[in-house]
């Protein structure tokens, strides 16, 4: 009866110091603020024309995104549309330094939970990222961000979705 009454007693001692001393769980930032990178343009239609009813799937499609105050620099131009030929890129531009581009892409697609797979030249020699991210339709989604030309405040570049070979 003792060992019961004792470590009642240290329950409740325990129980007190918690209340008096505890701080309470602070909750995350409803948003998330970046500074000094670009946001993303919410109300864009840049990319609509890249998205069918088949493709891409929901788990694909918020990457379908651009930089706050992008421009058309091109049409859409679409390379493949069947089922695991889905090609669809377009040119765009924006006054933003390249950096500032392919940051803002690496930063934003692995949020969606996008893979940095490839950095460096492109074809021509061109700055280029490549992310892929596996889909709920079992194919390989690639995103390739290739800077065409740039300034230091200005940024041309071809925006790229493909599916890659089915999932292994």
């Amino acid at each position: 009866m003792t060992v019961l009454v004792l470590g009642v007693v240290v329950l409740l001692l325990f129980g007190i110091i918690d209340v008096t001393t505890s701080q309470g769980v602070n909750a995350p930032p409803s948003t998330i603020a970046i500074f000094g990178g670009l946001s993303v343009d919410a109300t864009s239609t840049l990319l609509k024309g890249c998205e069918t009813a088949a493709a891409p799937p929901n788990d694909i499609s918020p990457a379908y995104i651009v930089p706050a105050g992008t421009m058309a620099a091109g049409a859409i131009d679409w390379r493949g549309s069947g089922p695991g030929g889905y090609d669809c890129q377009r040119r765009l531009y924006v006054t933003a330094a390249q950096g500032a581009v392919l940051g803002f892409y690496v930063d934003e697609l692995q949020a969606e939970g996008w893979s940095v797979f490839s950095r460096g030249g492109g074809p021509n020699g061109q700055q280029q990222i490549l992310l892929d991210r596996s889909g709920s339709d079992t194919f390989q989604w690639v995103a390739g961000i290739t800077i065409d030309a740039h300034s230091a405040t200005s940024t041309t570049w071809t925006l790229r979705f493909y599916q890659n070979d089915a999932l292994d």
